[in-house]
């Protein structure tokens, strides 16, 4: 096996030192010369640098006037470097040089094997007479390698021999010199335009005082000369642009061949797409307006004019050498076709992309450079992944400072996380921070994206809203994301698995330590439960016997009211019942409140308790939502109202039974009563139960269950508010069951006016047992002294006084409960045909 590697060596030692000699006799000398060099064990003297040596070598040509080899030259060792297989570099490098310095060939024999065996020329142009297989192999080399560079798309093979690409490259047709108007009037002059580095702002190509040929027709070297600066998208003597047409002509006066103007118009197609790329690019550096993601976008395009502006070059070193020496070789119009057939693609995409891009910024522009990277086409997708990473750069830069920190350095609006500095302190949560989904990138998912805004509004709250500086977050993984060595991640990095991943854990960790410093140090679950107790009614020892202590007060006229007697008697209620048992924070939070009045009302009609919320925890019990609890507070104070009513009606109706059982009068009237109470009682009892059991205690269990798995703070808000709307809904309180709503309260009306009626008949009627019973007893009194119990006249009186009771007192109560009971059967009625449509839309709703 080592022989063979040795004899492997010595053969291709050979044939590289065969093509060095270009076959003049002598390689027999130097290969012996490079085996003693191979095989001796001594080291250079000096330090490898390679730089140096290169530069040294570029020197040296220089030198010797030989301009193009030593550019051609930087270019071939740029690339090869460029690929990553480039080993030993130095020692390479240092053995041309030394074999140089042995045996150097003749300066003409040397450049034209520079020049014509450039591997950016195929075989039908450059008519080398000397074609070694070795050569032919470097060829194919240099070609592979030149296809591969950042350079590689302006100065790679032109050895293809199709140009089926025009029509996929970027699913559109090659544009022409008239096929998209340019904003500005003309092309800038020459002054304006940046120029390469390989040439000053003067121009190196001489005027040829427009020689003509025999035939009358302008020479083909100024024509490239002109196509050159049009390259730039510089006006020439003979090719200019016309704004009007928006393409380049040549001037009319001046003779040009047939085939040499197609091939300019042709060839001019190349600075048209310069001009345009080139203007974009200038008045997005001119407009600070669009944005970082821009001036990425632009930085990108710049190195790729970069290495356009190093093709324009090598074509004028090229042109260069023509006018100095002629050769075979020289440039011609065909071979610059042959030269600018990569680059022409290159720039159609770039002019694509630059004509998608327009008017966009930020993450929307991201997105448009995103949906080339899909492209079935190699070129177009390496290329606009190129140009994307440099544009995404200070988005994730954003997006870092964003999750970890809660910051946002967004002064252009490019972020899809949008801010509202006038927003309240106390609305931070809900209206600081929204989602921009115009910015929002393709790529991020909408959930993905709500995530990364709930991440940076829970680091802001707990700083702003809770006062915790703590950092939410893995410490490594924080390190590993922002990359902290100073190198910039690829954008197949930064998106997908790994953004996915790291989004969701900061999320986790974040939104966990927001939820308990809620629960432990603001106490969030206990005001929660303090709400279901006193404004939901859950506390019931506590509300029957404020209901009875506020009774006396609470049938006066509402503006006979006075705050500090309702909270007086608030308090006692809480000292005598379970609730003083309560946290003080919780008590010290409850307190009395008067509704709007209105004529007419009665106290039981604006009294309401009231719960006070304040710090974070009023970011999810906010004022919209205790108005809500007031709303359900309203009507189930109203509804256990005619609960206690009904009850102290019984109660009165057992009592009053046997006092008034002296009257017979009286009985079938008490019958009719005891009939509707009934009736009145099966039917709040059943809407009791309804609303104690079927809405609070299931929309509660659920409330707590989904609070107890929210995974933040966001969900939390919705979740609660799903169970307000839920209660709203089920207790008739939302806009579809006002009709509903309205039948009921007239039953709670019917059900008031009928325990007033009920309470002026008892007082009527023990005004009429008491004067029975005093006529009873005069009448004894009189018997016992003897006398007559009553006399004539007084038993006529008294007769006639029980039957105008019994005319007007017990037939109009009989009456008036004889229309109640038909008023209440009738809203009995039309609720049961609404509840059918009402459990309808309950059953949707949920």
């Amino acid at each position: 096996m080592a022989v063979q590697q040795q004899q492997r060596i010595l053969d291709l030692l050979g044939a590289l030192c065969d093509s060095y000699t270009y076959g003049k006799g002598d390689t027999a000398r130097i290969l012996k010369f490079c085996a003693g060099i191979l095989n001796s064990q001594v080291r250079p003297s000096f330090e490898p640098d390679e730089f140096r040596i290169s530069e040294r070598i570029q020197k040296r040509l220089m030198k010797q006037a030989r301009k193009e080899d030593a550019v051609l030259f930087a270019e071939l060792h740029r690339r090869m470097n460029s690929q990553g297989v480039w080993h030993n570099g130095w020692a390479i490098l240092h053995l041309l040089l030394v074999l140089s310095d042995e045996c150097a060939p003749s300066p003409a024999h040397l450049m034209s094997s520079l020049l014509l065996e450039t591997p950016g020329l195929p075989s039908d142009v450059t008519m080398t007479t000397f074609r070694s297989r070795d050569q032919q192999s470097m060829e194919l080399i240099s070609s592979g390698i030149g296809s591969q560079s950042s350079l590689g798309g302006y100065l790679s093979s032109a050895s293809r021999q199709s140009h089926s690409t025009d029509s996929t490259l970027l699913a559109t047709p090659r544009p022409n010199l008239a096929s998209t108007p340019a904003t500005q009037p003309y092309p800038p002059t020459k002054e304006a335009w940046p120029q390469s580095a390989s040439h000053s702002t003067k121009p190196v190509l001489k005027s040829s005082n427009k020689k003509l040929s025999s035939h009358g027709e302008i020479s083909e070297v100024d024509l490239l000369r002109d196509l050159l600066f049009v390259f730039q998208g510089i006006d020439g003597r003979i090719i200019r642009f016309d704004a009007s047409s928006d393409h380049y002509l040549i001037d009319s006066k001046v003779g040009v061949a047939v085939s040499a103007k197609e091939l300019c118009h042709k060839l001019a197609e190349l600075g048209w797409l310069f001009y345009k790329v080139n203007r974009y690019m200038e008045s997005r550096s001119r407009d600070k307006a669009f944005g970082l993601v821009s001036q990425g976008f632009c930085a990108a395009l710049g190195k790729e004019i970069s290495e356009y502006y190093r093709l324009i070059a090598v074509l004028e070193g090229q042109q260069l050498q023509a006018d100095t020496i002629s050769h075979s070789g020289a440039l011609t119009l065909r071979r610059l076709v042959v030269w600018t057939y990569d680059p022409l693609d290159r720039l159609k995409l770039l002019a694509t992309l630059v004509s998608n891009c327009e008017g966009l910024k930020g993450g929307a522009l991201v997105s448009t450079l995103y949906t080339f990277t899909q492209h079935g086409n190699p070129l177009v997708k390496r290329l606009a992944k190129q140009l994307l990473n440099q544009a995404y750069q200070p988005l994730n830069a954003m997006l870092n400072s964003w999750i970890f920190d809660g910051e946002l350095h967004d002064h252009y609006h490019e972020f899809f996380v949008a801010s509202d500095p006038s927003a309240p302190r106390e609305r931070l949560w809900q209206e600081e921070y929204s989602l921009h989904r115009e910015m929002l990138p393709s790529f991020i998912p909408q959930s993905l994206a709500q995530k990364i805004l709930l991440i940076g509004k829970s680091i802001n709250f707990l700083r702003n809203r809770c006062h915790d500086r703590s950092q939410p977050g893995d410490q490594s993984l924080r390190s590993w994301f922002r990359k902290e060595d100073g190198e910039q991640w690829a954008f197949d990095e930064m998106i997908g698995p790994a953004l996915h991943h790291t989004v969701n854990t900061v999320y986790r960790e974040t939104s966990k330590l927001l939820l308990q410093i809620l629960d432990s140090r603001y106490n969030f679950h206990g005001h929660l439960y303090a709400l279901r107790r006193y404004l939901l009614l859950g506390q019931g020892d506590f509300i029957r016997y404020l209901m009875d202590q506020l009774e006396t007060e609470l049938v006066k006229p509402a503006t006979e009211l006075f705050r500090h007697n309702l909270t007086g008697t608030l308090e006692a209620s809480v000292r005598a019942t379970n609730a003083q048992y309560d946290d003080i924070d919780i008590l010290q939070r409850l307190d009395v409140r008067i509704l709007e009045l209105s004529p007419g009302d009665s106290g039981w009609d604006v009294f309401s308790l009231d719960y006070h919320v304040d710090g974070p925890i009023s970011t999810v019990f906010t004022s919209e939502v205790m108005l809500q609890y007031l709303r359900v507070f309203n009507f189930l104070w109203r509804a256990k109202r005619m609960e206690h009513c009904l009850a102290n009606m019984w109660r009165n109706q057992a009592a009053y039974y046997s006092s008034v059982d002296s009257i017979p009068e009286l009985l079938p009237v008490f019958h009719q009563v005891h009939l509707l109470t009934s009736s009145m009682v099966h039917f709040i009892g059943q809407m009791q139960y309804y609303i104690t059991f079927e809405v609070l205690e299931c929309c509660w269990a659920d409330l707590l269950q989904d609070i107890q798995s929210a995974p933040d703070l966001d969900n939390i808000i919705t979740t609660h508010s799903s169970f307000l709307l839920l209660i709203t809904t089920r207790c008739l309180l939302d806009p579809n069951s006002q009709t509903m709503l309205t039948q009921l309260r007239a039953i709670f009306d019917i059900i008031v006016e009928f325990q007033a009626k009920q309470s002026r008949m008892y007082t009527e009627c023990l005004q009429e047992v008491e004067l029975r019973q005093q006529y009873s007893a005069a009448a004894v009194t009189h018997t016992e002294k003897g006398e007559w119990g009553t006399t004539g006249a007084e038993a006529d009186a008294e007769y006639e006084r029980r039957a105008v009771f019994v005319r007007k007192s017990v037939s109009s109560y009989r009456s008036q409960f004889t229309v109640l009971q038909k008023n209440y059967q009738v809203s009995i009625q039309y609720i049961k045909i609404l509840t059918g449509k009402v459990m309808i839309h309950v059953t949707n709703f949920e």
